[in-house]
């Protein structure tokens, strides 16, 4: 944590000190070609905005379990991948760059802090699915292997708001009962 002042002046025209708490400088947000994309990369320029931090973009190509080497995404699908978040954070005015790297779903969180530390970041910033159908019957989340190795801060953003779909979502009118007049008003 930074402090630093700031020198402003006030309606009267006297200097003021204004002391503003920067939390982070760095910080890494690593993404996966999911829906949450969005959300997680407006809440880490959010972050970035009000701290003045810079960030890392990076996405793990995660190798498929019995694939031979072959990764979820393709090399080029993976780099637009990032280049497309580092593309959407510069356009915001924050300076950022950008890395792939690949591993099993064994080491995926422990490069993700080796990155982190690499680039020497304050805080971790990933995103969240909800995936907890089937998730919490295999062990846990990327999201607590990092923050079980990470000697930063992980930040998770929110999840994508979801919307129902199907019968329900279909809008009703409202239930209002029938308005009858009084026994006493009848004619």
């Amino acid at each position: 944590m930074v402090e630093t002042k700031e020198t402003r002046g006030n309606k009267v025209g006297d200097a003021a000190l204004e002391w503003r708490i920067t939390m982070f400088e760095r910080m890494l947000v690593a993404i996966d070609d999911s829906a949450s994309n969005p959300v997680t990369l407006s809440f880490a320029a959010a972050l970035s905005r009000r701290d003045g931090a810079s960030v890392h973009v990076l996405h793990v190509n995660q190798f498929q379990v019995g694939g031979r080497g072959i990764t979820e995404l393709t090399e080029t699908e993976a780099s637009r991948l990032v280049e497309g978040a580092v593309r959407e954070l510069n356009d915001e005015g924050i300076e950022t760059s950008g890395s792939l790297a690949r591993a099993t779903c064994f080491n995926l969180a422990g490069v993700i802090v080796d990155v982190a530390r690499d680039h020497d970041c304050d805080a971790i910033v990933l995103g969240s699915a909800r995936r907890q159908r089937f998730g919490r019957l295999f062990g846990q989340g990327i999201r607590e292997w990092t923050t079980a190795l990470a000697a930063v801060p992980i930040l998770t953003a929110p999840a994508p708001l979801r919307l129902p779909t199907g019968r329900r979502s279909r809008a009703h009118p409202p239930l209002v009962p029938d308005r009858q007049q009084p026994t006493w008003a009848r004619s």
